[in-house]
């Protein structure tokens, strides 16, 4: 049976390497030791979408990167369909 429910606490930082900045993610399954890291925003974002890919309670989702020098922002949609809602 899956759940109805997803929750991830999300850490995000940066590190020097070799004169350029990189973007590390890490998110936790609250309550557990489960901890799933990420060396790029991408596969962040990659795992996120396969993760709301199958879950049968939303009815859209959207992850949209974007870049502007050296800030990147995520946009993360998801619409939620109503209890008892089809």
């Amino acid at each position: 049976m899956q759940s109805d429910y997803l929750a991830y606490m999300l850490r995000m930082w940066r590190v020097e390497e070799q004169d350029r900045i990189i973007r590390i993610a890490s998110l936790e399954k609250p309550g557990s030791e489960e901890r799933l890291s990420f060396s790029s925003i991408s596969d962040l974002l990659t795992f996120i979408k396969n993760q709301t890919d199958h879950a049968p309670f939303l009815t859209h989702h959207r992850a949209v990167e974007k870049k502007e020098k050296e800030d990147i922002t995520i946009e993360i949609t998801i619409t939620i369909k109503p209890p008892g809602g089809s």
